[in-house]
């Protein structure tokens, strides 16, 4: 949506609205930019539902903006380091944490609070990294995602159960070097370096004939993410409607790569995205993103400031400090018979029984399918994407965020993220995900147990009906 600009003399202001943007529970709208003095700033309206702080931890959004060059396309908006502000008008104080490359800000309540936020933001803009912007000119707009903080601290690896062996499972040698001598292993640093292999005390997980597991093989770096320091993770996995926002700001040449409404079926399995006269339209825009391919996914990670999170993140994610249980899954138990967050004959990812976010708490994690740090459907919606520990190419990676900028053929252009169609390693899928109806249950669908990792270290499969992703950011 697009207004008139409106000059207002006393403060040099220039004012016009941003595309008003939908992301599950998030709403961006009504917003302005302007001058006082030699700085320039924007008004950010957001509404945000059911947010959080406890003891444990606490919800965010990661706010971000883009401006229309007057040569065409869209460009990333950097951030100064400080002097953002918000006015509350329902809810708690917020706070704000920039990281240090300024490619967007975590907003966040200040203290224990639960319930709606309406707020509008004050964003102070980098103006150096704007260029030749022009505030009558130039087309500016806002994007925001829910996250969830992932606090700081050790975690274990591993099932009790030696059945996960058969799905990939890691576990850590014990003095008689089988499987009846298999133990849980300790994360407890982030810079912890571990070793791999059959001899006491060290990581090992199985690896078949494909290795889809990954190559059995190791260390993992020191450098290598691993959920020890805190980060934040996308609440829930990338929306269909958020998908759009991405697509609207690319050019022709970029969507050509980037589109999957081409693919055989994809309107019949969930698929929603379609073009109207030159602009993408979700019909679902709140349903999770499928048909994803890893390229896709990696050049909205890139344009969002984001990165890919790795499978030992994927663990702390769901599990947090619990002791693992045989055969558990991301909600704390061993069972699916309590969930009540389903896909339901309609294909709509809901809950059933009248239950809303709102009354999610510890206690009834497993009918929401709700993580330990309430991360919504790591496992039973789609396919979570990962980068692995199974090969050199994943064990290599170190964490390095997206700049805000794709290439001209709408690709990632972070060196050390792998890349799907050129290369056959760095990434793999963790979580389960639902297919269609009336597929009989197994382990990966829909819901695949923490510890299972049959497909970790497999980077197959471009796009289908239950792939997809999330992401995350390093805590500044």
């Amino acid at each position: 949506m697009k207004t008139r600009l409106l000059l207002t003399f006393l403060f040099a202001f220039v004012v016009f609205s941003f595309l008003s943007l939908t992301a599950s529970n998030l709403k961006i709208d009504n917003s302005i930019i302007y001058y006082e003095g030699d700085q320039l700033f924007a008004d950010v309206t957001i509404t945000w539902e059911n947010s959080w702080h406890n003891d444990k931890n606490h919800d965010a959004v990661w706010l971000f903006a883009k401006y229309v060059n007057p040569g065409g396309g869209y460009r990333h908006a950097k951030l100064l380091a400080d002097g953002h502000t918000a006015t509350v008008h329902e809810g708690p104080q917020l706070d704000f944490k920039t990281p240090e490359d300024r490619t967007g800000v975590f907003v966040f309540p200040a203290q224990k609070s639960r319930g709606d936020v309406h707020a509008t933001i004050r964003l102070r803009l980098d103006l150096e990294s704007l260029g030749n912007f022009n505030v009558r000119q130039n087309d500016f707009y806002a994007y925001g995602f829910e996250m969830v903080y992932i606090p700081p601290g050790g975690y274990t690896l591993g099932d009790p159960d030696t059945l996960s062996l058969r799905f990939g499972g890691v576990y850590q040698w014990g003095e008689g070097n089988n499987h009846k001598d298999l133990g849980l292993y300790q994360i407890e640093r982030e810079d912890q370096v571990i070793e791999v292999g059959r001899e006491k005390g060290k990581l090992g997980y199985y690896h078949g004939r494909y290795n889809y597991e990954g190559d059995g093989q190791g260390p993992i770096p020191a450098s290598f993410p691993k959920g020890v320091k805190p980060y934040y993770i996308m609440k829930y996995e990338v929306t269909q409607g958020q998908y759009v926002d991405f697509l609207n700001t690319l050019t022709s040449r970029m969507t050509m790569y980037r589109l999957m409404i081409g693919m055989k079926d994809y309107y019949e399995h969930r698929g929603t995205i379609y073009a109207k006269d030159g602009v993408y339209y979700a019909e679902s825009p709140e349903q999770p993103l499928n048909y994803s391919s890893w390229d896709d996914g990696m050049a909205f990670a890139d344009w969002a400031g984001l990165r890919p999170m790795t499978e030992l993140e994927f663990v702390k994610a769901c599990r947090g400090p619990r002791t693992p249980i045989a055969k558990g899954f991301p909600w704390g138990t061993d069972s699916r018979t309590t969930l009540q967050r389903i896909v339901n004959r309609d294909d709509k990812l809901i809950m059933l029984n009248g239950l809303e976010e709102s009354q999610l708490n510890d206690d009834n994690l497993p009918a929401f399918g709700a993580s330990y740090y309430w991360v919504m459907d790591l496992a039973g919606s789609i396919w979570e994407r990962v980068i692995t520990f199974g090969d050199p190419k994943g064990r290599s990676f170190t964490g390095q965020h997206g700049d805000g900028r794709i290439s001209n053929y709408g690709e990632a252009n972070v060196e050390e993220w792998p890349k799907g169609l050129y290369e056959t390693e760095g990434f793999g899928f963790r979580g389960g995900g639902f297919y269609t109806h009336d597929r009989p249950y197994g382990e990966f669908n829909p819901y695949s147990p923490v510890a299972y990792r049959r497909f970790g270290g497999w980077p197959g499969g471009v796009r289908t009906e239950s792939y997809g992703q999330r992401f995350v950011r390093t805590d500044p």
